[in-house]
C-alpha cells in the first residue's frame, strides 16, 4: 500500500509509461501501464491491448495518494479509485479477501 501511495505522489513525466508491475498486480494478472494525461476526460483505467492503461492527472494521482494513505494504516477495508471516465473500476483493499481467491495462490 505505502508504494502505491509513493509511486502516486511521485513526478512521473507524461511522456513516461510506467508499469506497476513491482508492486502491484492486477487479479487478471494483465499488466498495468501508468500514463500521466492532462485533460480530465482521458482518464481512468481502460484495456491497452492485452494489457490495462490506467491515465491519471497530477490532482487525481494526489487524491487517490491519500485514499491509499488512509488504507494502508487500516487492518482492513477498501478504497475505490474512481476517475471521471474508468472503463475499469479500480479497488485496492487490505484484509478483506482471503490469499486463495487471486488465482495463482
Amino acid at each position: 500500500m505505502r508504494e502505491l501511495r509513493d509511486f502516486l505522489r511521485s513526478d512521473w513525466p507524461s511522456s513516461n509509461a510506467l508499469a506497476l508491475a513491482k508492486f502491484c498486480e492486477a487479479v487478471d494478472a494483465r499488466k498495468i501501464i501508468v500514463k500521466a494525461v492532462s485533460d480530465k476526460r482521458d482518464t481512468g483505467m481502460h484495456f491497452a491491448r492485452n494489457d490495462l492503461g490506467w491515465r491519471l492527472r497530477s490532482d487525481l494521482a494526489e487524491d487517490f495518494a491519500d485514499k491509499v494513505d488512509v488504507l494502508a494504516s487500516s487492518i482492513s477495508g477498501h478504497q475505490y479509485l474512481d476517475s471521471y471516465s474508468n472503463d475499469i473500476t479500480v479497488e485496492v483493499s487490505i484484509g478483506e479477501y482471503p490469499d486463495g481467491l487471486h488465482p495463482n495462490h
